[in-house]
């Protein structure tokens, strides 16, 4: 079967990860969807994924007025940072090439986002995980499916 495109963008809902729980992880979750996500991959399909982290934290909700807004933000953005180890992690064990990368330092855990960077991944095979990141376009154009 040959895929209808070459290369797509997977958003992963922060949510997601927690499964029924809610809250935390539950990596019999996150394993069905790396599975997916392999599947594709098989086919030849180059796949970014941009996940959030609400299962870890809703900003200044989680903050309840204690913490300021752009710091409860920045809070959530690490939370996303989390996600994207535990699908980089998951995805690696099912024998899939990943990386992730971020736009918030997290030292030696992902390699910080560029843009340039991430395309030569994909292109080498690997699945990019992205969280974080400010702009994403992989393409000159982009398309939406309705």
């Amino acid at each position: 079967m040959k895929p209808k495109y070459k290369r797509v963008l997977v958003k992963i809902s922060g949510e997601a990860p927690a499964g029924e729980a809610g809250r935390g992880f539950d990596f019999g979750v996150i394993e069905n969807i790396c599975l997916a996500i392999r599947d594709c991959v098989s086919m030849g399909v180059q796949i970014a994924v941009v996940v959030g982290g609400g299962n870890l934290w809703r900003g200044a909700k989680d903050g309840q007025g204690c913490v300021e807004r752009t710091r409860a933000d920045s809070m959530g953005m690490l939370a996303t940072a989390m996600n994207a180890l535990a699908v980089t992690g998951t995805l690696e064990k099912a024998g899939v090439k990943a990386k992730a990368m971020t736009a918030v330092s997290v030292g030696p855990a992902a390699d910080l986002y560029a843009r340039d960077k991430a395309v030569a991944l994909l292109e080498d095979g690997y699945t990019v995980i992205l969280d974080a990141v400010p702009e994403i376009r992989f393409s000159q154009q982009t398309r939406r499916q309705s």
